[in-house]
């Protein structure tokens, strides 16, 4: 059975004081009684995100969580459970809160973006431009020394990634079995590098 307040008793009048939004029921002019918390729209704190590239290979911002219907067997819910691990680690992953307008577009400048789809489109313009980069540097080796062209055969067989670039041998003074270092192209502005044995 609801429960009829009276708006002008202390109830009322405390009531009021926490509506939410200005509608009929919360202004009357004759009570001179305003909801004390009115809707405002605040732009902070925000999500941002970015795209990564998961373990089947494919790009990803925020998964769904698979459902318990995909697993069957006397381990199904130890199968599930370890898979919805992994989606919510992967999308802790790809988030990120900023509070305030400073720290946004420190993160905006680090590779994050405003919404999933934008930050999967610079996911894929990364991938693009990193491909153009190891397709030039292959073309690049074609007028290379054979040993030039050699280290570079050797680098890229080291790792499945693009590479974009070998460190050059240094003469003087070098040790024999001192690494050299492939520096290969890895999304997401980051370079990693890769070790060649003499």
């Amino acid at each position: 059975m609801p429960v009829v307040i009276n708006p002008v008793s202390e109830v009322g009048k405390e009531l009021r004081k926490w509506e939410q939004h200005h509608t009929a029921y919360s202004i009357d002019e004759n009570y001179e009684s305003k909801p004390g918390n009115p809707y405002q729209y605040r732009e902070f704190p925000k999500m941002l995100y970015r795209a990564l590239k998961r373990s089947n290979g494919q790009a990803g911002c925020q998964l769904s969580p698979p459902p318990l219907a995909l697993f069957s067997g006397p381990s199904a819910t130890d199968e599930w459970q370890r898979a919805m691990l992994e989606v919510e680690t992967f999308n802790a992953s790809t988030r990120k809160i900023v509070p305030d307008e400073a720290q946004e577009r420190l993160a905006i400048g680090q590779g994050w973006c405003l919404s999933q789809q934008a930050a999967l489109d610079q996911f894929e313009a990364n991938e693009r431009a990193l491909g153009n980069a190891a397709a030039e540097a292959a073309h690049a080796v074609k007028r290379m020394s054979p040993a030039a062209q050699e280290e570079y055969a050797a680098a890229e067989q080291l790792t499945d990634a693009h590479v974009t670039d070998v460190r050059p041998a240094k003469r003087r003074g070098r040790k024999r079995g001192r690494p050299r270092k492939a520096i290969v192209a890895v999304s997401g502005g980051r370079e990693h590098d890769g070790l060649q044995e003499e």
